[in-house]
């Protein structure tokens, strides 16, 4: 029954634990929705440019969580 809890447990703080992750992307995905379509670029470089900012987001919060101790 322990290990039932402690898979719970681990399920759950996915998605609790790293709210500053969905924070981020969703604050990117806003900023994004309002100045890439106004960059003069062509749209598979705007589509680049979002891809790029949710994968810095990304690279940071795994960084940051190695760096968090145990």
């Amino acid at each position: 029954m322990k290990s039932v809890r402690k898979i719970f447990e681990e399920l759950i703080g996915l998605f609790i634990e790293d709210s500053s992750l969905a924070i981020g992307t969703i604050i990117w995905a806003a900023f994004a929705y309002m100045v890439i379509p106004h960059l003069p670029v062509s749209q598979a470089l705007k589509g680049v440019i979002f891809f790029v900012g949710v994968i810095v987001i990304l690279i940071e919060n795994v960084a940051r969580t190695i760096r968090k101790p145990s």
